[in-house]
């Protein structure tokens, strides 16, 4: 039988500056997350081979920031983000995390914005990684496959 062990600690600041002259927000918000996972028993996976006690968890980031900071106004907000992921294993293990069995860490750079026409329709538009950086997010099961690459995506929102 499986037995592990998750700690999570998270730390999240959320702020919303609001100038009078102008009518604008500053929305900003900030959070970090620590993850230690462990084992809690010896067992063998078909999936992971021989795992022991003490292991860390694949696939799960120790370390993760998030930070977005903002402009909203009547008719319109924007938004930037960045994102941020430490180093991941993709194997059972502990200790330095080898070459072969790591996804390497991240920064992720996105943007959004928002017009609203009026009450009942908003144009969105969002920009996912910005930078058009190639990071990976898994090797398993059929090999490394990449993070998404840039993409501008648009859409309009009906308020009925």
């Amino acid at each position: 039988a499986l037995s592990l062990s998750c700690t999570n600690f998270d730390v999240t600041f959320c702020s919303c500056f609001t100038t009078r002259h102008f009518a604008v927000q500053l929305p900003i918000q900030l959070s970090y997350t620590y993850t230690n996972t462990e084992m809690k028993n010896d067992f063998i996976s078909s999936a992971w081979g021989n795992v022991v006690y003490g292991d860390e968890i694949p696939y799960i980031y120790k370390h993760a920031f998030n930070a977005q900071i903002g402009i909203e106004h009547k008719w319109m907000e924007a938004n930037f983000g960045a994102r941020y992921n430490g180093d991941m294993r993709t194997t059972p293990g502990h200790g330095k995390i080898a070459e072969r069995e790591k996804i390497p860490a991240h920064l992720i750079l996105d943007a959004s914005l928002k017009g609203h026409i009026n009450k009942n329709i908003t144009i969105t538009l969002n920009a996912i990684n910005l930078a058009n950086k190639k990071y990976l997010v898994s090797r398993h099961p059929a090999g490394l496959r990449a993070g998404h690459p840039f993409g501008i995506y648009g859409g309009v929102q009906l308020h009925l």
